[in-house]
């Protein structure tokens, strides 16, 4: 999905938003998602650094469709694969990354983002906060299983509420995926005002609730 892929590179939220949310699953179950491959540059490098390139690596693969994961993206290489030459730069993984890539890959291994149902669920601003313009956010479901994606695409704090209709009024806690940190929410504050989420600066947060 280069448009996609365009779109993050140049970092506008409004363009991204309105992307996601034109989208179906249909469509998008039908794209090919990547931050890298053999004719981009490193994503290391072309997204300004490894912090947001893998904020950009989880939009693409939390979406429904192909995951193109490419020969050292899990390593943070810089250095461009030369695929002529079938050699690259000896680099040095960056364990950060690797670590990233670690929890990413869990997380998107769970049925949920393979055959699970997709829709795009935009987010509310906080009490004394407007900071949704930083957020990008959708809902999966399968079933009883219910998962939340959340994501800061700036570089600067934000504090908003996600409303999670679909919530089951029994609910008393939600389990944030890539930290695996569980916290204590009602169902009913879940529907309304919606999940806060507090999230820093490229910030990743996969709710299953």
């Amino acid at each position: 999905d280069k448009v996609l892929y365009d779109i993050l590179v140049s970092g506008h939220m409004d363009n991204l938003r309105g992307y996601l949310s034109s989208r179906d699953q249909t469509f998008m179950s039908h794209s090919a998602h990547f931050v890298e491959n053999h004719d981009e540059p490193r994503a290391a490098v072309e997204f300004g650094g490894r912090t947001r390139a893998n904020t950009a690596a989880a939009i693409s693969f939390l979406l429904p469709g192909i995951r193109l994961q490419f020969h050292g993206q899990w390593q943070g290489k810089k250095e461009r694969l030369d695929v002529h030459l079938r050699r690259a730069a000896v680099e040095e993984p960056i364990q950060a990354t690797e670590s990233f890539y670690a929890n990413l890959n869990r997380v998107i291994s769970r049925s949920i983002f393979h055959s699970g149902s997709w829709s795009y669920a935009p987010t509310a601003w906080a009490e004394g906060d407007h900071d949704e313009w930083r957020v990008v956010s959708w809902r999966w479901s399968k079933g009883d299983e219910r998962v939340a994606v959340i994501i800061n695409y700036t570089d600067g704090h934000a504090s908003v509420h996600l409303p999670l209709h679909d919530a089951d009024e029994s609910t008393s806690s939600v389990l944030e995926l890539m930290t695996e940190t569980s916290y204590e929410r009602s169902g009913a504050e879940l529907k309304s005002p919606g999940l806060h989420c507090v999230l820093e600066p490229w910030a990743v947060q996969v709710f299953a609730y």
